[in-house]
């Protein structure tokens, strides 16, 4: 099964999910040539701030999904610090792009 493998740690991960790929720190692997779904499965299970996404999956794909994870981050939240002001204008920031890249066909 072919996957994008999301790796948002500080470290390289070796053999993700039993297989045979090293997914580097902070990196996308795109179309990772995992043998099974259950491979996929079990590095997401076995390394907290890691995902898989459809294999190939565009910025636009991305953008939504990146969408999503601050919105969850922005329900908690007040914006009563500067630090959560900037995570609320990286969400419009990252809207923005999601536009763009839809009325340009990415």
């Amino acid at each position: 099964m072919a996957i994008d493998c999301i790796n948002g740690t500080d470290a390289d991960i070796a053999n993700f999910g039993g297989g045979t790929e090293t997914i580097l720190k902070r990196s996308v692997f795109v179309s990772s040539a995992l043998t099974t779904d259950a491979q996929g499965a079990a590095g997401v299970q076995a390394n907290a701030k890691t995902a898989v996404m459809k294999s190939a999956a565009t910025n636009a794909d991305r953008a939504a999904v990146a969408g999503v994870l601050l919105d969850t981050i922005l329900a908690s939240v007040d914006l009563s610090t500067p630090a959560k002001r900037k995570t609320f204008r990286l969400k419009k920031g990252l809207q923005e792009l999601y536009d763009i890249l839809a009325q340009v066909g990415a």
